[in-house]
């Protein structure tokens, strides 16, 4: 009885074992293998991934919005169709006639442009303005019959344009912009017609009109950051007919004679090839208002734009900003004026008929550069100390010997004293700067001469908007006295001026502006005694920052408007020259 009861629970045992291990491997075999290899329980399927909402998405790029930007490129002329002229004999009546093309300008040209888009599907429609500086010339020249076999000879220039213009454009892709382009445009520049006949009377006559007139062109845009744009662009430029010339002769020994001589009008056009790069400011904001206070606008203004100093932010204006206390720097800066007055030679000279027929243009260049060591030993004082080196290259400009020779400058010193430091208290920083320096050449010709100069200047600047726009102006006042190595008298002159300028911070460490100013410069005396001459100037300005010990600046300016004393010229390239350059690299330490 005993086996035959522990027998039977053997089997129950056994019955109910199986049972159990055949639930367990039903289990295993459900589990996934990293729950089994774990010899745990399988975890519960984990909830699918959210999709991402509609809102976090990126949107495609939308053209619409503020932007500006800088270009360069070439300009070559239009063809302007005949130029006919004309001499007369000494009873004022014709007797000589010619007939050449007219001239066509071509070179290089470079500058600013900003403005709107607004984006409806694929049509976009904007409006733009930009601002060139340009070195357009080119020479034309044709014989004449009749009288004494006249020459007759036209050279024209552009130096400057600027235009305002609709645009009307058809998005290809998100990020690729088709468009066409028209509207006003202004221009400026030199004209000259020169007259020889075989009888070495001569005739010369000078123009530099402003002409308004249009520009009409097309283009492709291509975003290749949510922020930029680059471009590729065609204009065609129309600033109207030229006025014609009319000039009484002289013979050769430079007399007046009664003849005299002409040459009638002639179109005034070009084409424009160029490249440009664009910021846009804000590409959703549907207005000026919207670009300024959108919340991308605001983000970027106190994220990422931090406080900059002003001092070199521009170009040919300073800023009223100095180091910290204890900071210092070293500065190479090189300054460049180009294109004075070519000299007006007599017929008798052998280079008269080389410079009438346009290949004895003559040429003016004066670079400096500077090396300047700066320190800041208080929070309301800098000084710097420097020396200059110079080089002239001059053949054929009016006033000055030829010359090309590489010389020693001179030295300078330079205090800055912080009147009202900009902040919080204070929107406005004034700044009180004095820069004496003795020179062993004239900045000018290039001759060796000793000089002694003091450049004033009061400097204010603001920011119009925290971090990101900034506007600077400056009153220079800059007496000298000097004379030549073997002078004994000194000569004592003055000038005074007026700059502004205005830098756009588009990204952190790139700053783009424009500079202007105006000079007027005298002579007999330190206290603007006699004038000689005064121009104005206009040009785009760049600050870039390399590193965080780093930077640069470099500006580019034209001379636009100007008149020296006893002139009739819309320039003065007596005193001043027609083109600037700077560029400033600067090393903190």
């Amino acid at each position: 009885m005993f086996h035959s009861t522990n027998s039977t629970k053997n089997a129950r045992v056994l019955v109910a074992a199986r049972a159990l291990s055949g639930t367990a491997l039903c289990l295993l075999l459900a589990a996934p293998p990293a729950a089994v290899a774990a010899g745990r329980k399988p975890a519960a399927p984990a909830p699918a991934a959210a999709a991402p909402a509609a809102e976090d998405a990126p949107g495609p790029f939308s053209w619409t919005g503020i932007y500006a930007g800088a270009n360069l490129g070439g300009g070559f002329g239009a063809g302007g169709g005949r130029a006919l002229g004309f001499g007369t004999d000494a009873a004022a009546a014709p007797n000589e006639f010619f007939s050449f093309a007219a001239p066509t300008p071509g070179g290089v040209i470079g500058g600013l442009q900003g403005g709107y888009n607004w984006q409806s599907g694929p049509v976009v429609l904007g409006v733009e303005a930009d601002m060139q500086a340009a070195g357009l010339s080119g020479t034309s020249a044709g014989l004449g019959a009749g009288g004494s076999n006249p020459l007759g000879v036209a050279h024209q220039t552009v130096d400057w344009f600027g235009t305002l213009r609709g645009r009307v454009g058809w998005t290809a892709t998100p990020t690729l912009l088709l468009y066409a382009t028209g509207g006003l445009a202004v221009g400026g520049g030199g004209g000259r017609f020169s007259y020889l006949n075989g009888g070495n009377n001569s005739a010369d006559a000078f123009d530099a009109p402003t002409h308004l007139g249009f520009a009409a062109g097309g283009g492709l845009e291509w975003a290749f950051a949510p922020e930029w744009s680059a471009k590729l662009e065609y204009l065609y430029v129309d600033l109207g007919r030229r006025p014609g010339y009319f000039a009484n002769q002289t013979d050769a020994a430079g007399d007046p004679v009664p003849n005299v001589a002409g040459l009638g009008g002639f179109k005034d056009n070009f084409h424009v090839v160029r490249v440009g790069l664009n910021y846009h400011f804000s590409p959703s904001a549907p207005n000026l208002v919207g670009a300024l206070t959108s919340p991308m606008f605001l983000a970027d203004r106190s994220d990422k734009f931090h406080e900059v100093d002003s001092k070199y932010l521009f170009g040919f204006t300073d800023g009223s900003d100095i180091d910290a206390e204890g900071e210092k720097e070293l500065e190479f800066l090189t300054q460049s004026d180009f294109g004075r007055r070519r000299r007006i030679l007599s017929p008798t000279d052998a280079d008269y008929l080389p410079q009438v027929l346009g290949r004895y243009q003559g040429s003016y260049r004066a670079i400096s550069q500077k090396v300047e060591f700066e320190h800041t030993p208080t929070q309301n004082f800098q000084y710097a100390l420097g020396i200059t080196g110079t080089h002239h290259h001059i053949r054929g400009v009016d006033g000055f010997d030829d010359l090309d020779n590489i010389a020693l400058g001179g030295l300078s010193a330079e205090g800055r004293y912080v009147i009202l430091g900009r902040g919080p208290e204070s929107p406005v920083g004034v700044t009180l700067q004095m820069e004496p320096e003795w020179g062993h050449v004239s900045e000018q010709s290039g001759q060796r001469e000793h000089s002694v100069e003091v450049e004033t200047k009061l400097v204010a600047d603001t920011e119009l908007i925290p971090n990101r726009l900034y506007a600077a102006t400056n009153l220079v006042y800059l007496p000298e006295v000097s004379r030549g190595v073997s002078e004994t008298k000194w000569a004592r002159e003055s000038t005074i001026g007026l700059t502004g300028a205005l830098a756009w911070r588009v990204t952190p460490n790139i700053s783009l502006g424009g500079d202007v100013q105006y000079y007027r410069h005298h002579s007999d005396g330190f206290w603007l005694n006699r004038l000689d001459g005064q121009a104005f100037y206009v040009g785009p300005n760049l600050h870039l920052r390399l590193s965080k010990k780093i930077f640069m600046t470099a500006a580019f300016a034209t001379q636009v408007r100007g008149h020296a004393a006893g002139e009739d010229h819309a320039l003065d390239l007596v005193n001043y020259s027609h083109y600037r350059a700077q560029v400033r690299f600067v090393v903190e330490f």
